[in-house]
């Protein structure tokens, strides 16, 4: 998959396909995808085989990790979804009744804003599905969800972000194929 920065790429790349880069976007250092920093190293790779030996096994695990962290919500608060921001009327009306359902995610959700505050992490979507040890998509709801509880090999996310690991992105021979 050759693309500019569409959220194609991370599909093809949960799947383990290769995926080629244009350019800078959101996802390009996240090691699960080849990202050349120049034009003429674009160039280059376009020229040869260059998704012939990509790790599938690694790809799918790289991407599923960004995925899980982007777009999913941690298992405790799988109980607690509200529907889409553009039915903002009718989220309005049941909004206090779904939060006093679920108080402990309510007051869960508050500790974990207060622990945000003072760890420096940069957004607080990110600090808490990295406190997480299970995630759900946020999308479903309760009846529907699957929990993935992270480092198992059932989750989506095949394991934690291990900071050991190293997760820079993959190196390509940019060398031509001569035909």
């Amino acid at each position: 998959m050759v693309t500019c920065h569409g959220t194609a790429g991370l599909e093809y790349a949960t799947d383990g396909k290769p995926v080629l880069l244009s350019g800078k976007g959101w996802y390009h250092d996240y090691g699960f995808a080849i990202w050349p920093k120049t034009r003429q190293e674009y160039l280059d790779i376009l020229s040869t085989p260059w998704w012939r030996d990509a790790n599938s096994a690694e790809i799918r695990r790289r991407s599923l990790i960004v995925s899980g962290l982007s777009f999913c919500m941690p298992g405790w608060q799988c109980g607690l979804v509200f529907g889409d921001d553009s039915e903002q009327d009718a989220l309005w009306l049941t909004m206090e009744s779904r939060l006093s359902e679920y108080p402990d995610m309510v007051d869960q959700e508050c500790e974990l804003l207060s622990a945000w505050f003072t760890s420096g992490e940069r957004f607080f979507h990110t600090f808490k599905m990295m406190c997480a040890d299970s995630y759900c998509m946020s999308n479903v709801t309760t009846d529907h969800a699957t929990l993935h509880h992270v480092g198992t090999e059932s989750a989506a996310i095949s394991a934690p972000i291990d900071s050991s690991k190293d997760l820079s992105p993959p190196t390509v021979n940019t060398t031509a194929v001569n035909t």
